[in-house]
């Protein structure tokens, strides 16, 4: 779990944004743009579905 230097925004707040899946730049609702898995691990990237926002992550999730 790393943070972008600089972001301007609380770590607390990064993760419930990413809980509910809000974009942390401009708060308007993320779509799973990706998906892998490898090494007993999903890497799910999200982008900002606002096509004026540059907003996104990449999360990682261990295989259920």
């Amino acid at each position: 779990d790393t943070e972008r230097p600089n972001s301007g925004i609380l770590s607390w707040e990064r993760r419930n944004a990413e809980q509910r899946k809000i974009c942390p730049e401009c708060g308007t609702q993320m779509k799973e743009a990706d998906r892998l898995s490898d090494g007993g691990f999903f890497f799910i990237w999200f982008q900002c579905s606002n096509d004026d926002c540059d907003g996104q992550w990449l999360q990682k999730k261990r295989h259920s």
